[in-house]
């Protein structure tokens, strides 16, 4: 029954947005919402595919708002090691190194564990706020064209976002400063989490053909995280 409501009330929803034509920055934030939880922690298991190797991974990640912590969990020889993001600042720490380094912004959207995905794909921090932003109806949803300003910290040129009617982001695709096709992200396997479409599954094609398949297992969703996470102590483990 009370998955019945949610649907109906939806529907009410998606009837409104398309009703009352939505700025494009409306929809993008709507999209945000459901895309960018406020707060989220989950183990991520990921699979990279390039050629002929296959490699795994599995992480623990806590993100809330513009910070995020991932600490790797496997393979074992990197078990320990993980990523801190704090608005701008961006810090690794190995320990193997025994200190936490801090990389430049640019490294999050560069792929960090031999694929295709970048670290702001692990905790979803992929829709940046510096873009212009437009869109055009498609299918009972939108096409989203973002254009990042100058200024922007991301290293393509043109993102397009297939959205879904009840703001699901179904597929990203990247362009780079020519117009070529760098890579596509598609969602699937939604859940709904407070009325919100949620992926589990994130696949990623790289334009050589190289793939990742990201899968978020057991999330929390809108779970309030201790300050002490988001911290170089706790990433170094201390």
């Amino acid at each position: 029954m009370r998955r019945f409501f949610f649907t109906l009330f939806a529907l009410f929803l998606v009837g409104s947005a398309l009703a009352q034509g939505l700025a494009p920055e409306e929809i993008l934030e709507r999209v945000k919402e459901a895309w960018q939880p406020e707060s989220f922690h989950a183990r991520v298991a990921l699979e990279v595919q390039e050629g002929e190797d296959v490699r795994r991974w599995e992480f623990e990640v806590w993100s809330e708002g513009k910070k995020a912590l991932i600490r790797v969990l496997f393979p074992e020889e990197e078990a320990g090691s993980g990523y801190l993001v704090l608005e701008d600042e961006v810090w690794y720490y190995s320990p193997d190194v025994g200190v936490s380094i801090r990389l430049p912004e640019l490294a999050l959207a560069e792929g960090a564990f031999g694929g295709a995905a970048a670290l702001e794909d692990i905790f979803r921090g992929t829709l940046t706020e510096e873009c212009e932003v437009s869109s055009r109806p498609r299918d009972g949803g939108w096409l989203l064209v973002l254009t990042p300003k100058p200024e922007a910290p991301v290293v393509w040129g043109r993102l397009e976002l297939i959205v879904r009617e009840d703001f699901a982001l179904l597929e990203m695709r990247f362009f780079d400063q020519r117009g070529e096709l760098l890579r596509t992200v598609r969602a699937k396997e939604f859940i709904e989490v407070d009325g919100k479409p949620f992926p589990t599954v994130v696949e990623i094609a790289e334009a050589d053909g190289d793939r990742t398949v990201e899968r978020i297992i057991a999330p929390e969703i809108g779970v309030a995280i201790p300050d002490g996470v988001f911290t170089l102590e706790f990433l170094e483990g201390r």
